[in-house]
């Protein structure tokens, strides 16, 4: 009975009773001297442990309970991951708080724009990597008879969902042709816009597409099926991808309105030099870096920016550098013109005069028999690698005092053709690769200033033990021991060299 008694006190008391240390049972209307003594037939249940304590105080709050859908992943914050689940249908039971959405790499090809009016604190919503189309009978406004059968295309031109999506809309790899009119026209605050990966073509672009996006920087759209820059882009851009689509031209007045623009991507398209209109880049002197490589340029294109700093031209058609090419880009830092057709005699000994603040020149995978004269004498790295050299003429590398880096792998470069004095100016030398050419001999005369060098694969059999006298900084020696070495010499010139060698600054590596 006494047993029975104590389980329907347990069962009986408010929800304002805590457990409390072990002791007694302790009511608000007791004070100190109030403790109450159990009976012995009561003290007969109590156990040691905790028990209860009546407390009149109001709970405090527990914690915060979030409807998360299956699979997804929740944050009390309002992140909401449901990428990569295998959704085929929009979730409906996001929290309300939801302001980053993700639902990439699913199996989504609809969602209404009702099922987003809820979350009104929307923010980003990522439906990149999904089955997403706009077909050409979707659009009907959500106040429609029938607003079910609205699709993207409907999400897309909808006010609910333009109200929501603010800073970044994440829309690439999908099946969109075309974005109907008026889909981003009240979406001023956003600052991302990711199209790329789908299937827009020029008719699915007209000139107001993204006019009213005044906050926009940052746009992608590459990879879709373009043939020419499209006009009416907001003047706020950034960055602008419009690499991997089929872009022939670049009207005189398409970007010349966008001032702020400072990355220009554009490689991996269909451009030729004629294509690019003389005053496509006029005025835009934030332009600081253009890619036009994997085009069809068979020139420099005319009117480059004047203040572009990171130029890439690399893998196109061109053969011949002229006078006048670079003569307005003074600010030019980096310039790449790799893998083209370039000859010797197409380069004009005044090409590079006005690129005082060159650092890096690329002119690797050309027809080059000789080094072009006239190179910017403040480069501070340059590339020749896999042209045709068999020789470096003399004073070819005259004046080069700034050089740090210089690679001539994959030429024809004999022994009898390096002199000692075609390193003389190349006071500040740290790094040489002569690896693939046709050397017989360690070059002669190398800059004291040398840390490493590259020395495999050529015709090397013999090293002298005072080989590398004039070095005395070097940190690595690189070298692969073919069937013409002679083990007795390659392990006197080991012993020779690592005792001159600084001990601990220095790596010693014999790639065989």
């Amino acid at each position: 009975m006494a047993r029975s008694r104590a389980l329907l006190l347990l069962l009986l008391l408010p929800p304002q009773l805590q457990l409390g240390p072990a002791g007694a049972v302790r009511s608000p209307g007791f004070g100190r001297s109030g403790t109450h003594s159990l009976s012995p037939d009561e003290n007969e249940f109590v156990e040691e442990g905790p028990v209860l304590v009546l407390n009149t105080e109001e709970p405090g709050p527990g914690p915060v309970t979030i409807n998360c859908p299956r699979d997804c992943a929740c944050s009390q914050e309002g992140v909401v991951d449901c990428g990569g689940i295998d959704l085929h249908e929009f979730p409906g039971d996001l929290p309300e708080h939801t302001n980053h959405l993700s639902l990439q790499n699913n199996q989504l090809e609809k969602i209404y724009p009702r099922e987003l009016s809820r979350l009104h604190r929307l923010e980003t919503l990522n439906l990149q990597n999904n089955r997403l189309t706009s077909r050409a009978d979707l659009g009907t406004p959500i106040s429609a008879k029938h607003p079910d059968q609205c699709g993207l295309r409907c999400q897309l031109s909808h006010q609910d969902l333009r109200a929501h999506l603010r800073p970044e809309a994440k829309l690439e790899n999908n099946k969109l042709e075309k974005i109907p009119p008026g889909a981003f026209s009240e979406l001023s605050n956003l600052r991302e816009l990711y199209l790329q990966n789908n299937y827009l073509t020029d008719e699915g672009l007209d000139n107001e597409t993204f006019w009213k996006l005044s906050s926009l920087e940052y746009l992608d759209l590459s990879s879709n099926n373009l043939s020419r820059v499209p006009a009416g882009l907001p003047r706020s851009l950034v960055l602008l991808h419009l690499e991997k689509n089929a872009i022939r031209s670049v009207d005189a007045d398409v970007l010349t309105p966008i001032r702020s623009l400072e990355y220009l991507l554009l490689h991996s398209n269909q451009l030729h030099a004629r294509g690019i209109h003389p005053r496509a880049f006029q005025g835009l002197k934030r332009l600081h870096t253009v890619h036009l490589y994997n085009n069809a340029l068979e020139r420099v294109p005319s009117g480059l920016p004047r203040r572009v700093r990171t130029l890439m031209i690399l893998h196109n058609q061109i053969t011949g550098i002229g006078r006048d090419d670079f003569a307005t880009t003074y600010f030019l830092e980096e310039l790449n013109l790799s893998y083209n057709r370039i000859t010797s005699p197409q380069v004009h000994r005044d090409a590079f005069r006005k690129l005082r603040l060159l650092r890096s020149l690329d002119l690797s995978g050309n027809r080059l028999h000789t080094l072009p004269p006239g190179l910017p004498r403040n480069v501070h790295v340059l590339k020749v690698k896999r042209n045709e050299l068999a020789a470096l003429a003399r004073g070819a590398l005259a004046g080069m005092a700034q050089l740090r880096e210089l690679y001539l792998t994959g030429n024809r470069l004999r022994s009898r053709a390096l002199g000692p004095r075609a390193w003389a100016d190349l006071a500040h030398l740290q790094l040489l690769d002569i690896a693939g050419n046709q050397l017989t001999e360690i070059p002669e005369g190398l800059p004291e200033s040398l840390e490493y060098l590259y020395l495999q694969n050529n015709k090397i059999s013999a090293v002298p033990a005072n080989a590398f006298d004039s070095t005395p900084n070097l940190k690595g020696i690189f070298l692969r021991t073919g069937a013409g070495w002679r083990r007795k010499r390659m392990r006197k010139m080991r012993r020779t060299t690592m005792k001159r060698m600084r001990k601990g600054d220095s790596d010693w590596v014999n790639r065989m």
